[in-house]
């Protein structure tokens, strides 16, 4: 295996890329296998096929760095593998693509790396979550393949237009997460940066922190807002003659109701994902009032435990998002926060309510340009 000597490869992938880990990461060339894509990581170096010509030496080192500077490899933990190499190549060869323009697209297909055609630029999990929809969709119809981003994708064994994707490997790369704040920097000086890529950006930076612990903090900082208001006792008249009152302790009354909507698109894995976050926000909730729904009803829970929870979480009928908010009425809940689980597809209720809403929505192909009459959206990637 030879070592880079030269720093031309270097020097132009960070003219492309704008960030200094291009000029930092150990290069070496050596004969790879066909199926790795021309380059892959080993021993903290990344590795670049030999036999390539300059050109694409150029921009396997590009893409390959991007993926490490996204994180993408730690973003990918407990998806499938072949579905998230998928959408993550995407992301990137549209990056050097249509961004930075360090190649053509048609010279992309011609050397047959990843590109779909007419999706979204990303965030990757986004791409992820349409694939995993179309597969089990073709699953289920008793098919074979399908079409995606103007590419005939086939099951088994998965092949994108008779092509088998190449293999990512997991080993990790010394890059700080500088290297995305630099990365930033260089496309933003480079003009205009789509809503898509943006978000691409935006989980590389937030991929440190699961989503769901994200949610609970957020729903954690408006609670602690609300808890921090000083009781008052008031002095025995025989102590003092004027009618005075000393702070006493805080109050932590604060209450919450949460809506899951068990017929769109949060998984069952998710849902519980948040339930477990909760038992954290429960200790700062008095009264919690918890609605599983499709499109009626299917439990009413007080004060649950997160077993209880997670053990009622069922539905799969249609969507109505009226009901959680007239029972609430009907009960005579004063809550301070209405947190609702939903891909908001069904009915709102006509009514805006006094306190305040906030939607916890999957970002899907269907959900990027979701309006509500009321609340805050909070997506999950």
């Amino acid at each position: 295996m030879k070592k880079q000597k030269d720093t031309k490869l270097r020097i132009d992938a960070y003219r492309k890329v704008g960030t200094s880990a291009a000029l930092q990461i150990p290069i070496y060339f050596d004969k790879l296998p066909s199926e790795i894509g021309g380059c892959l990581v080993r021993d903290s170096h990344i590795v670049i096929s030999e036999e390539e010509d300059y050109q694409t030496q150029l921009f396997v080192y590009c893409h390959e760095l991007l993926h490490y500077i996204f994180n993408h490899i730690r973003r990918g933990a407990g998806k499938d593998r072949v579905l998230w190499g998928l959408a993550i190549d995407h992301v990137v060869n549209n990056l050097l693509t249509t961004v930075l323009e360090l190649e053509s697209v048609n010279w992309v297909e011609q050397h047959r790396f990843i590109l779909f055609r007419d999706i979204p630029d990303g965030p990757a999990e986004l791409i992820y979550r349409e694939l995993q929809r179309l597969v089990d969709k073709t699953k289920k119809e008793g098919k074979t393949e399908f079409k995606f981003g103007g590419k005939t994708i086939r099951l088994v064994p998965l092949t994108v237009d008779g092509i088998r994707p190449p293999k990512h490997f997991t080993e990790p790369l010394p890059i700080s997460t500088g290297s995305l704040y630099e990365f930033g920097n260089h496309l933003k000086s480079q003009g205009s940066v789509s809503a898509d890529v943006l978000r691409e950006i935006d989980q590389g930076y937030k991929s440190q922190v699961p989503w769901e612990r994200v949610i609970a903090a957020r729903i954690l900082s408006f609670i602690g807002k609300k808890v921090a208001t000083p009781t008052y006792t008031k002095l025995p008249y025989y102590q003092i003659a004027c009618d005075v009152r000393l702070a006493g302790n805080y109050k932590k009354e604060f209450n919450l109701v949460t809506a899951f909507d068990t017929s769109g698109s949060i998984s069952q894995q998710e849902l519980s994902k948040f339930c477990a976050e909760y038992q954290r926000v429960e200790k700062l909730v008095s009264e919690h009032w918890v609605y599983v729904i499709d499109a009626d009803i299917h439990a009413v829970l007080h004060n649950p435990s997160y077993d209880e929870l997670v053990a009622n979480l069922r539905g799969g009928g249609g969507t109505s998002l009226a009901p959680p908010f007239e029972d609430v009425e009907k009960r005579k809940l004063k809550p301070d926060l209405f947190v609702y689980f939903t891909d908001t597809f069904g009915t709102f209720p006509q009514k805006t309510p006094t306190y305040s809403v906030i939607w916890i929505v999957v970002r899907t192909f269907q959900t990027l340009d979701i309006r509500v009459p009321f609340g805050t959206v909070y997506y999950i990637d």
